[in-house]
């Protein structure tokens, strides 16, 4: 049986689930300061507004980066879906956010034992660190988030119905991200003049493994190895319409010590994983300066997992999702809160 005390377990993730995902902003810097009016950011169309409804734009785009190294914690690798995620912001900007995920749907257990029916729901709270800066003349932001969860999975072992427990922290992630065209390095006066046509970006997400991680258990909230997902995306703007395409890859390292020494299997196993193609696409519409709406699709193939050298077939994945996703921006508590000390703690709110 999976034994079931607060430990955590390899490669397990959620998949085929529904997630619903809050954020909260705690602090930020918006880099320099301006008193300037500016043009619609969002909509791309021409009009006056005033600096707190442009301070509502750059946060905005801060919470969506921060929801995006979130997205990529837990869910199954591959299936996240992250619309916005190239959006030019200001440099010499710096936020610090915290954001809360729920995750629930069955459970991948790369087959190593027979688990049917198994399932997971998990609380993931994560503290993000935001920082945008220029790279070689180009707009480039880094988020690194420290993520902490709280999971309940069940499971039938054999004859057994079986539930575990976990908590603790799971693994680092980092995120590169940079404007390849279409968007130079600016600060917040020039920002405020700039609208979206075509952008090509790119990034690199990170996942350490530095989360809580037992060798005994089948089930972790850490990984013990390295995943690596660089991306290149294409996002091109027509008035209100935003479309959004990305292709990468995840790359894993292997792990050394992977569900081993219990009473499955007495010595060490090594598991290693074969590349994952992901592939985005996102329709999104502005119906309003602080509230947007998105068709979100995504396809994936490969991830063969082998064990100690054996490859198992029945691993590979294919597959695809279809969603639909909104966002809004509670803006004017923010901006109080940020800029007046406030004690109204405004958030933003995603559904997939």
């Amino acid at each position: 049986m999976i034994p079931d005390n607060n430990q955590r377990v390899p490669s397990y993730a959620i998949c085929d689930g529904e997630s619903t995902r809050l954020g909260i902003a705690c602090k930020a810097e918006l880099g320099q300061h301006s008193d300037q009016s500016a043009v619609r950011l969002l909509s791309g169309k021409a009009g006056r507004q005033t600096e707190a409804e442009v301070m509502r734009a750059v946060l905005g785009h801060i919470l969506l980066a921060a929801w995006i190294v979130t997205c990529s914690l837990r869910v199954a690798y591959a299936q996240d879906l992250a619309p916005r995620a190239y959006l030019i912001g200001p440099i010499h900007s710096n936020a610090i956010t915290l954001t809360s995920s729920f995750s629930s749907g069955q459970i991948l257990l790369n087959g190593v034992i027979p688990v049917p029916d198994s399932t997971g729901t998990t609380m993931t709270s994560s503290a993000t660190y935001y920082h945008s800066f220029n790279v070689l003349g180009r707009c480039a932001n880094f988020t690194a988030a420290l993520p902490d969860e709280i999971g309940n999975f069940t499971g039938t072992v054999r004859t057994d119905e079986t539930t575990v427990y976990r908590s603790g922290l799971a693994g680092v992630a980092l995120r590169f991200s940079t404007n390849l065209l279409g968007g130079p390095a600016m600060d917040r006066p020039e920002f405020l003049k700039w609208r979206q046509k075509s952008v090509v970006g790119a990034s690199l997400l990170v996942i350490t493994p530095t989360g809580r991680y037992d060798p005994i258990r089948l089930i972790n909230l850490g990984d013990n190895r390295w995943s690596f997902k660089p991306e290149v995306a294409y996002s091109r703007r027509v008035g209100n319409w935003l479309l959004d395409a990305y292709a990468g890859a995840w790359l894993f390292k292997t792990n050394d010590d992977y569900f081993s020494r219990n009473q499955y299997f007495h010595g060490t196993n090594v598991q290693t994983q074969t590349p994952i193609g992901p592939f985005q696409g996102h329709l999104s519409y502005d119906l309003g300066r602080r509230f947007w709406t998105s068709l979100d699709g995504n396809f994936w193939l490969g991830g063969r997992t082998s064990l100690n050298g054996i490859e198992n077939p029945e691993t590979r994945e294919r597959n695809s999702r279809l969603t639909w996703s909104c966002s809004r921006l509670c803006g004017q508590d923010l901006v109080d809160f940020i800029a007046k000390g406030n004690s109204k703690i405004p958030t933003e709110v995603f559904k997939n």
